[in-house]
């Protein structure tokens, strides 16, 4: 199976969850609302990735993002997500996974 076929196939699978919220995406060239995301915690190599200041500075969390609900836009570090009822969060580092269908964002809170 190709990696299209699998994106294909995995797009949609927001579906799956029951925590899924709709955040707003915003960067300096696009602003996307109601983006499927799920916030969780972070894992350890997030974590290690981005050292311990800015671990110490502020609280993290990590977003998963669904690549079907960013249109075109791709999120990038320093773009905010805004997640319903805690404000917005800056990320700090992120990757593609699951056959490239989501985007796993590091994020800190902004005060």
């Amino acid at each position: 199976m190709t990696l299209a076929q699998m994106y294909e196939l995995y797009k949609n699978s927001y579906t799956a969850f029951a925590d899924i919220g709709d955040a707003t995406y915003q960067d300096s060239t696009a602003t996307i609302t109601q983006v499927k995301a799920r916030k969780c915690l972070p894992r350890e190599a997030e974590l290690a990735s981005v050292g311990a200041n800015v671990g110490l500075q502020t609280p993290l969390a990590t977003f998963v993002l669904w690549d079907v609900s960013l249109d075109t836009a791709e999120p990038k570090p320093g773009g905010k997500i805004t997640w319903p009822g805690s404000g917005a969060w800056t990320i700090v580092s992120l990757r593609r996974e699951h056959f490239e269908t989501q985007w796993r964002c590091l994020c800190r809170h902004d005060k």
